[in-house]
């Protein structure tokens, strides 16, 4: 009888248990649908509206960063920024229609990062943010240029919803 007993309370115990996962759905669900719109959201507490980007071929994928911030001087491979040098930075192993998962769990999805590069005691600084949730839809794309829509939340609270267009980078 205990026995019994024990096993039908493991059966429903299980049962909740798994219920309660999640899926893909709902994980992005928590980010948001991707709203037709020029991409904007907020960047280390700035809001932002995207200003460009760009993206180049770099060991057998395509490093693609659009732009947080309005470029004011350097060249495409090394930009620089004001106030703050801000990238959202994903790679891509094609250039083909796609919809691609963000997560900051390995092996749960791609990444994304919210990448900003600041000045401390006269060093360079790479801080990065990475993102929680979220997608990524290459709608169009050829050898010069990117076309997609993205969602993302990051781990500290920065966020991206909208459309995008990327140049390939060539200086």
């Amino acid at each position: 009888m205990k026995k019994t007993n024990l096993l039908a309370i493991l059966l429903i115990i299980s049962t909740l248990l798994s219920s309660c996962s999640s899926d893909d759905s709902q994980e992005n669900s928590i980010c948001g649908e991707i709203i037709d719109q020029p991409a904007k959201g907020v960047f280390r507490g700035f809001n932002f509206t995207v200003t460009g980007g760009d993206f180049r071929s770099q060991f057998d994928e395509y490093f693609c960063r659009i732009h947080v911030f309005e470029v004011t001087g350097g060249s495409c491979t090394f930009p620089e920024f004001e106030p703050i040098q801000g990238s959202i930075i994903f790679s891509l192993s094609n250039l083909s229609p796609q919809t691609i998962t963000l997560s900051d769990v390995l092996g749960e999805g791609e990444s994304l990062n919210f990448n900003t590069i600041e000045t401390i005691d006269n060093e360079s600084v790479t801080i990065v943010e990475l993102a929680t949730c979220g997608k990524i839809e290459i709608t169009e794309a050829s050898e010069t240029m990117i076309t997609g829509r993205v969602v993302a939340t990051g781990q500290k609270g920065s966020t991206i919803n909208g459309n995008f267009t990327l140049d390939l980078c060539q200086n």
